[in-house]
């Protein structure tokens, strides 16, 4: 475990317990410990002041002795489908890496694409729609694309090396912005804002309804993350020589040919249960524990791949989940909402969406966590924003796409962050890339997002 950063740790409980004296919204002396607790706790997250197992054990005392929801409905993450799924699907997506099958139909559809630097580029975003049905977690799937193409682009000069960087990010990026089509698209980021939502907001997004109001602004969003990082990277970009960067074989490890087959027909399957859910009505995470244990039996998991489940993680999730049903039972949610009423400009001033907007990216820069922005602005910006008219589904989606593109440093996306802890490419580059997206962003959103769905109607 991390040792404690005690000019920070200091600095925070100093500022929260002014804050928590002063009390400016009133709150009576549980509201006040409540959000002072949490503060602090978010303060601790992304400063890193302690280690985050530690502040997320704080924080679940904190809701157990100052809030007013049962303990079971607090720790309720623990056994639902969600944390099941993520369980199952991580193990899977290990067996996947493991078996090799992924790493060889991948490298038998990218040789074509290195003939030249624009399909080149491309490629990576094709390639993270087709690994959205086969490998379910970003982070696998980015870990296996890395893997590959550090493999396969060979450099001999620093002018090579620069530009390889680039190409390497650039895939990364494709991983990221691609899991935005589909609801299913990232088992962890994607089923946590859903289950933020609540079952009333995430019953509306179903499978089509999430694509047909995510997939053109995804598209643009992707055609305008292309130009950019050509304008950004130019330099780099054009020492890249792909006829010299490219090796003539890929040589990613595979396994046997047995458990090649026996990964090809669990796989093949389970897509097929996935998408029939509908009609059978089998858990997801059900489903995918039966091909982990056919995995486990096969040789193609060991028991020591196990560890490959984050308790850590998994305990950060459960208390992520649990913030805003707290805040909420115990009326915070509600005094920082009848604030935030008076504080807005009015509903119909152009204004008030830009504001709305960077508030969530303000908020994102400074609690660090995607999931953790999402549960912290949701419960406040859906009843906000309904007051304006505006539906939960378009909310969700607005946040969903502010904390998934914007970012400026590793910690604020942890699938990009992969590609730092690789020395794929360096924290420079995706600063300077993230100052970009700062401008980028709400454009994006504001023109682009609420002007699709505004035709569609649901604006």
């Amino acid at each position: 475990m991390k040792k404690f950063k005690y000019p920070h740790l200091l600095t925070i409980v100093g500022f929260v317990t002014l804050l928590m004296l002063w009390n400016p919204l009133a709150f009576d002396w549980k509201q006040n410990a409540l959000v002072s607790s949490l503060l602090a706790v978010l303060a601790f997250w992304a400063t890193d002041a302690l280690h985050k197992t530690l502040a997320c054990v704080i924080l679940l005392a904190a809701f157990l002795c100052f809030g007013q929801t049962p303990a079971q409905e607090i720790f309720a993450f623990a056994w639902s489908p969600t944390n099941l799924l993520i369980i199952t699907t991580t193990l899977f997506s290990v067996g996947l890496m493991h078996s090799g099958l992924a790493h060889a139909l991948i490298g038998k559809v990218m040789l074509p694409f290195t003939r030249n630097r624009l399909f080149f580029m491309l490629f990576p975003y094709l390639l993270g729609l087709l690994l959205v049905f086969v490998i379910p977690q970003g982070f696998a799937r980015v870990i296996v694309v890395g893997t590959l193409l550090d493999n396969l682009l060979q450099t001999r000069t620093a002018e090579e090396e620069s530009g390889k960087a680039i190409l390497l990010f650039n895939a990364f990026l494709g991983v990221t912005l691609t899991y935005m089509f589909f609801p299913n698209g990232e088992i962890v980021l994607n089923q946590a804002a859903l289950g933020l939502a609540g079952p009333e907001i995430s019953s509306q997004l179903d499978f089509g309804t999430w694509f047909s109001l995510m997939s053109l602004p995804t598209v643009i969003t992707i055609i305008a993350v292309l130009i950019l990082q050509e304008c950004l990277f130019k330099k780099s970009l054009k020492g890249v020589n792909l006829a010299r960067l490219v090796s003539d074989q890929i040589t990613p490890k595979t396994g046997d040919r047995s458990q090649l087959l026996w990964t090809a027909i669990s796989t093949v399957g389970l897509l097929l249960v996935w998408q029939t859910e509908g009609w059978h009505g089998l858990p997801a995470w059900l489903v995918t524990a039966v091909v982990v244990l056919i995995f486990f039996w096969r040789g193609i998991l060991k028991p020591s791949d196990i560890k490959q489940i984050n308790p850590h993680f998994l305990l950060f999730l459960l208390t992520i989940f649990s913030i805003g049903k707290v805040l909420g039972q115990s009326g915070v949610t509600g005094i920082v909402f009848e604030k935030l009423q008076g504080l807005l400009p009015d509903p119909q001033s152009s204004l008030y969406l830009l504001v709305i907007i960077l508030l969530v990216m303000g908020m994102h820069l400074s609690i660090g966590s995607a999931v953790a922005t999402m549960s912290v602005v949701l419960p406040l910006l859906f009843p906000l924003m309904a007051t304006a008219g505006y539906q939960g589904v378009i909310v969700l989606l607005m946040v969903y796409v502010l904390v998934n593109s914007h970012f400026l440093l590793p910690f604020h996306h942890a699938t990009m962050m992969i590609g730092i802890g690789k020395s794929y490419y360096s924290e420079r580059t995706l600063f300077r890339f993230g100052l970009a997206m700062t401008v980028l962003t709400p454009i994006l959103v504001l023109v682009v997002y609420f002007g699709w769905w505004r035709l569609l109607g649901w604006v």
